[in-house]
Order: structure tokens, then C-alpha cells, then sequence
């Protein structure tokens, strides 16, 4: 954190602490590197342009599903790639409302078939259950 990598060489990676002009060599053989992202000065205009209200979310771009950008009234405007952030719905966020719409029998258990119909029903408002609509079609015996 607040760590900016400066070069990746062949058996070092040179580092600078943020607010600082030093400069650290960490030796290393193999380098996996996972890093944040920042804003670039042209989204955050944009994010402006638009309002705050509507674009919330300092790192991106909120668009919907269609990545369509959120708070432009007639859909004209498109985001992809690190400027942009997916708004969509959180499935854990309703997973009791879901339960229990599925749950018919009112037994606080779901069987084999309760279970698909709620995938099958739900993809569409919830994409990332995708995975298990298609390995439900492919494998009749998805358990």
C-alpha cells in the first residue's frame, strides 16, 4: 500500500514510497504483481459532469450491466475497461429474500429442483449465477 513500483527488472523490482523521493531495489526471482487502480483526471471530469449524486464511486465510471454510464438520461454515453465499474446488484444481499421465495414449502430447505428453478428465474437479474444456469443445462445430474 501506498507503494508505487517504479521498474520490474530481471531479479529486482525498484520501488518509491508514496510522498517520498527514495527509491527501494527488493531483490526477487519471480515478481506477481496485483495493483489498484486510479482514476484518470478525464473520468473524474466526467464523473463530475454528471454529478456525484449519480457517479458515487471514486475509482470508476458506475455503468449498468449493458455498460451503459449511470445518470445519462438517454443511454448515449458507454464505459468499458479500468475506467469503468459494473453497478449491478449483490446476490449475497438478497440471498435471504431468494431462499425464501424459492423455499414454497416453507420447509427452510431447498430441494434439487427448488433450487434450479431459482437459478433459471434469477439469471437474467443476477448474470454472475450464469455459471450455474449453463453447468445446470450441460449436466442434468448438477447437484
Amino acid at each position: 500500500m501506498n507503494t508505487f513500483v517504479k521498474e520490474v527488472k530481471q531479479r529486482e523490482v525498484v520501488v518509491q514510497l508514496k510522498g517520498t523521493n527514495e527509491f527501494q531495489s527488493l531483490p526477487c526471482s519471480v515478481v506477481v504483481w496485483a495493483t489498484g487502480i486510479k482514476a484518470r483526471p478525464l473520468t473524474n471530469k466526467i464523473r463530475e459532469t454528471i454529478g456525484l449524486n449519480f457517479q458515487s464511486n471514486r475509482m470508476g465510471l458506475l455503468t449498468d450491466r449493458y455498460l451503459r454510464v449511470k445518470g445519462v438520461s438517454d443511454g448515449s454515453i458507454f464505459a468499458i475497461g479500468d475506467c469503468a465499474t459494473i453497478q449491478q446488484e449483490k446476490l449475497v444481499d438478497k440471498i435471504q429474500l431468494l431462499f425464501e421465495e424459492a423455499d414454497s414449502e416453507q420447509r427452510g430447505a431447498l430441494d434439487l429442483q427448488q433450487f434450479k428453478n431459482l437459478v433459471e428465474k434469477k439469471v437474467a437479474e443476477f448474470p454472475q449465477v450464469n455459471c450455474l444456469f449453463v453447468r445446470m443445462r450441460i449436466n442434468s445430474s448438477f447437484i
